[in-house]
């Protein structure tokens, strides 16, 4: 088969393949701050939708599907919060970062493995519960001049929270860069010998 002959048939075959879309990190980070929160589960279910959507692009016999339920993992989010949202949040790193290694591109990002974000929420969200129980004790049990300490030691478990959820922040902007340059590169009909190397 020709070069030609198979960017044609590469041409029919994208016609009929669902529209990948790229997304912008900071406009879905905005819109999330403005709505308090609702604009990040629609931002996460979309992420959701465009891994299933990018599974049915043709791929190598080795490179692991995209494909996750994403209804069931929005439900999950709205009726089990931090448990669901969780849940939600491992499978998409997951399944990209699975994917992009199986099927790498020299020079292209790649994602942090779901366990590493899963264990960084955990840990957060950890990190926020002690701050405020830190700070109840004191408020209930010692009240007085070891109150300078606590204080500290509050905003301390605050800070290092902070940082993680910022790296959280991080991750997900690498998420969504890792995923525009697949789609990038998927959409611009190039045989894989013609995949740009960096």
């Amino acid at each position: 088969m020709s070069v030609k002959s198979f960017r044609k048939c590469l041409c029919k075959l994208t016609q009929q393949l669902p529209i990948l879309n790229q997304r912008s990190f900071w406009l879905w980070l905005l819109l999330s701050i403005i709505t308090f929160g609702i604009g990040g589960l629609i931002y996460l279910y979309l992420n959701l939708d465009d891994l299933n959507r990018l599974d049915k692009y043709p791929r190598p016999a080795n490179v692991p599907s995209t494909k996750n339920e994403t209804v069931i993992l929005i439900l999950l989010a709205l009726c089990l919060p931090p448990i669901g949202l969780f849940v939600a949040m491992y499978v998409k790193f997951h399944k990209l970062q699975r994917y992009l290694a199986a099927h790498p591109v020299r020079g292209s990002q790649q994602v942090a493995s779901g366990g590493k974000v899963l264990t960084i929420m955990l840990f957060s969200a950890f990190m926020s519960v002690a701050s405020s129980l830190v700070y109840r004790i004191k408020m209930y049990f010692f009240p007085g001049p070891i109150g300078p300490v606590v204080y500290v030691t509050t905003a301390l478990i605050g800070i290092v929270g902070l940082i993680l959820a910022i790296v959280l922040l991080v991750y997900n902007y690498h998420w969504q860069e890792a995923y525009n340059e697949r789609v990038r590169l998927l959409t611009e009909n190039n045989t894989p010998n013609d995949l740009p190397l960096r």
